[in-house]
């Protein structure tokens, strides 16, 4: 079965399981922390509110998910990319999960990004709270100040060619700064390699 158009959920207490193609843009306002679960694919994915998603295995080319709440959100399953779209979103990595890209643009504050799973790269224009395992931060912006909670696992910080100042709390293992501008001012953790 396909929807045509936009599919909205608003159910609080509810465990919802979609087995349906959306050929809009699914949006979430509302689920019970036991999941929204997307067993199909959709075009577009927006949450609003709080509550689990999850990707089911057998989603082929899931689509970008825009976190468009500051109340909690937790991601399961293989997701290819996370825009943060609100002020203090706070987004949880479930264990075993896996996500290509976790972008913050400029102008957003206080993203917290937690949990078990494994992010691939979070381009950060703005300042961001890491508490999970991520490859690679990539500072965008003199706005982006990365802070690293103790038992987060940063492999390495990346900046940016036009950034100029480098804020990065916490133990990382490296910061690149081989494409960074001539003049650049780094604020970091001892034994940070550079």
């Amino acid at each position: 079965a396909t929807v045509t158009g936009d599919f909205e959920v608003n159910a609080p207490l509810a465990h919802v399981e979609n087995q349906v193609s959306i050929n809009g843009t699914t949006k979430i306002h509302a689920v019970s922390n036991s999941t929204y679960c997307m067993f199909d694919k959709s075009a577009k994915f927006e949450v609003y509110g709080a509550g689990k998603i999850q990707f089911a295995d057998n989603v082929i080319n899931p689509p970008k998910i825009d976190i468009k709440t500051d109340k909690q959100v937790t991601l399961d399953g293989a997701i290819d990319k996370v825009e943060v779209q609100s002020d203090s979103a706070k987004i949880t990595i479930a264990k075993n999960t896996a996500i290509g890209e976790v972008l913050v643009p400029e102008g957003k504050t206080d993203t917290v990004i937690s949990g078990d799973g494994k992010i691939e790269t979070v381009n950060a224009s703005a300042p961001v709270k890491v508490q999970a395992t991520v490859d690679n931060v990539v500072v965008n912006s003199d706005a982006a100040k990365i802070t690293v909670s103790d038992g987060a696992n940063i492999s390495n910080v990346t900046v940016a060619s036009n950034v100029k100042n480098v804020e990065v709390s916490g133990s990382v293992t490296a910061i690149d700064v081989s494409n960074a501008g001539n003049d650049i001012v780094i604020s970091a953790a001892t034994n940070t390699k550079i």
